[in-house]
């Protein structure tokens, strides 16, 4: 059993140590990507340079660009206050409706679905700003305007020394503000 177990720590080294080097076998023969010691982050991933990165980073505002004209109807509005980052969405029409609200990372995802009529669906999908605490996120529908709140990180008016966040890949729904009893929290400084 010993034995089985230092053999499948040196596989496990020689391997990480075989996909640092670009004449790996193993590499051209499985065509693996990198995943030891580069975070997680594939080898061939296009972001080693601020080129690659900005070509990478329009590529996803072209799509959020497509996304948005095709499914919103430009109802959306952001309000940066006081002590919250806040998305409105005017919705009369979706007065008996199911709202699902989903955060990855800086990313968020907004239905809404009349439980009853001929409306069609509403779908809002954009990148949040890195001030914002997703974690913390809530929303409420009163009326006839769905409101997404975000608290900041830190206080606006203070000085933030810029680090290398985590990556946060869970995917969150956001709870609704007055089903969990707190209509009116975090509303009071918009």
């Amino acid at each position: 059993m010993y034995l089985l177990l230092v053999f499948l720590v040196v596989i496990s080294v020689v391997d990480c140590l075989c996909h640092d080097n670009g004449n790996c076998y193993w590499k051209k023969k499985r065509n693996r990507t990198n995943l030891c010691g580069n975070n997680g982050i594939p080898e061939n991933f296009p972001g080693s340079t601020f080129e690659d990165i900005g070509k990478s980073m329009i590529l996803i505002d072209k799509a959020l660009k497509k996304f948005c004209d095709e499914n919103n109807m430009n109802i959306t509005s952001e309000l940066h206050g006081q002590d919250n980052y806040i998305l409105k969405y005017q919705l009369p029409e979706f007065t008996n409706s199911d709202f699902e609200i989903k955060v990855m990372n800086r990313l968020i995802y907004t239905t809404a679905e009349s439980k009853g009529g001929n409306v069609k669906a509403f779908k809002d999908l954009r990148i949040l700003p890195a001030t914002i605490d997703t974690s913390q996120a809530s929303w409420v529908f009163e009326h006839k305007t769905l409101k997404v709140y975000f608290p900041y990180k830190t206080n606006s008016r203070n000085e933030k020394v810029l680090y290398c966040d985590d990556v946060d890949e869970a995917v969150k729904k956001v709870p609704n503000m007055s089903v969990a009893g707190q209509l009116g929290y975090r509303s009071g400084n918009i």
